[in-house]
């Protein structure tokens, strides 16, 4: 059996048991590879607290396999999973192929989701099902691995309410390496802290609003994230001062692959998630519950 054979019949077996939107993969056999549509992203800023967890995030995707390719910037990347889980992804998220069949990380996350599962279990089961989905990719098509920072492919998180009560971050990151292939690296976030957990880059703009705002901007986005948090919970203080980070990185980073609207989740201890800043193409209503 060759190689397209194997990634047509892996496919069609994780579409029958996963129901997830799939790539199924038509092209002639003779071609010398598959050509995919790779998306990737993405900035955000998380606040993990004994009491709540905040997500900011950009909405920009774009194709790293394609620089000549538009940015779409109307990609909701928040996934709420139940009442009390939210999944969230940077970097090469999903794939089409010529056909427009597709996967995704948010759909896998929703297909892998069983609420009796930790968020640390959670993250493993993502993590693995999508190590296996480019293990097959790379079958018949290299070039994307490089196009990943460092050999990290894509990060996934599932955070919010655990098992035993605790408010909490775990994530999944998928690696390449020539030498050991893909592998799945494991992490997890615990309260108590307020400290943002970042995208690695752009330490430069996050400085500006160290010691009141180093900065005229930074002190001016200081002033309105401080009037808008008059009469505000702590976590809304939190949603409005982690939005105002990604914006002030989607403006001042000069940085293609950041951009367009900011959407910005809450999930308190005992409640359930709630948008704090819902983008118009971010559907009120993203769960199973």
């Amino acid at each position: 059996m060759n190689n397209r054979s194997k990634i047509l019949g892996y496919f069609n077996r994780v579409a029958s048991k996963q129901s997830l939107l799939c790539l199924i993969i038509v092209a002639i056999m003779s071609a010398p590879a598959i050509a995919f549509v790779f998306h990737s992203g993405t900035f955000f800023v998380v606040v993990v607290s004994n009491d709540f967890l905040v997500v900011a995030i950009d909405s920009r995707t774009h194709d790293p396999t394609d620089p000549s390719a538009p940015p779409n910037d109307r990609t909701c990347k928040i996934t709420p999973l139940s009442n009390n889980v939210i999944f969230f992804y940077k970097g090469l998220g999903g794939a089409r192929d010529d056909n427009g069949k597709a996967f995704s990380g948010e759909s896998i996350a929703r297909d892998i989701y069983i609420p009796t599962h930790s968020l640390n279990d959670l993250a493993s089961r993502w993590g693995n099902k999508m190590a296996d989905t480019y293990r097959e990719i790379f079958a018949v098509n290299q070039d994307f691995v490089r196009h990943a920072p460092n050999g990290t492919i894509v990060n996934g998180y599932f955070g919010g309410t655990d098992l035993d009560g605790t408010i909490a971050l775990a994530d999944a990151k998928i690696i390449y390496s020539p030498s050991d292939g893909f592998r799945v690296e494991l992490g997890r976030r615990n309260p108590p802290t307020n400290n943002a957990l970042i995208h690695a880059y752009f330490d430069e703009i996050f400085s500006e609003f160290r010691n009141g705002g180093n900065t005229a901007r930074a002190r001016a986005a200081m002033a309105e994230i401080e009037a808008q948090a008059i009469g505000k919970s702590s976590a809304e203080r939190m949603a409005i001062t982690a939005s105002a980070y990604v914006k002030a990185v989607r403006d001042w980073g000069n940085d293609a692959t950041v951009g367009g609207d900011i959407a910005s989740v809450i999930i308190e201890r005992g409640q359930k998630w709630r948008w704090y800043r819902r983008p118009d193409f971010c559907p009120e209503h993203k769960d199973r519950s």
